[in-house]
This record gives structure tokens, C-alpha cells and sequence, in this order.
């Protein structure tokens, strides 16, 4: 499914990093999800397909897009259930 160097490093890092800098601004955090997101599905990727380092294999960069954009909505909901739990 992924590679796990991938998911707890670039991925995983580049989320805390977004979601540090603007999860008390939400609409900001949308944007800038979405906007990193999307050049992960249509730049980063595909370009390390052309490299032979990473490719789509049974899933369209849109449908990849919309899977880790959705993930960024767990994400802050989890960290604003657990800011309750510890506060």
C-alpha cells in the first residue's frame, strides 16, 4: 500500500510541520493542506514514477489527492479531542 519510509517521514513530518503552524486557524490549515496535497499528488509523485523510485499503482492522483486530504481532517479532529482531554 505505501511505502513506510514515506509514511513516517515526509508524510508524517510535513503534516506535523502544517498542522504546527496553523491548527488554532483552521480555514488556513485547509488551504495549506490542500494546496500541499495537491502538489504531492500532481508533482512529487509523478515525478519520482519518472525516476522509478515511487509510482500510482491502482489509484488515479485525485483519488490520491482526496485520500490524504480527508486524512488532514482525522488528523485535526484527533488533536482537538485530545487538547480537551489534556486541558
Amino acid at each position: 500500500m505505501i511505502d513506510v519510509g514515506f509514511a513516517y517521514g515526509v508524510f508524517a513530518v510535513g503534516t506535523f510541520w502544517i498542522f504546527k503552524l496553523t491548527s488554532h486557524k483552521f480555514i488556513l490549515f485547509v488551504i495549506v493542506n490542500l494546496i500541499m496535497d495537491a502538489l504531492m499528488a500532481y508533482l512529487v509523485l509523478p515525478l519520482l514514477g519518472k525516476l522509478e523510485i515511487a509510482e500510482y499503482k491502482n489509484i488515479s492522483p485525485t483519488h490520491y489527492l482526496v485520500v490524504i486530504f480527508t486524512l488532514s481532517f482525522i488528523i485535526y479532529g484527533y488533536h482537538k479531542w485530545q487538547e480537551k482531554i489534556f486541558k
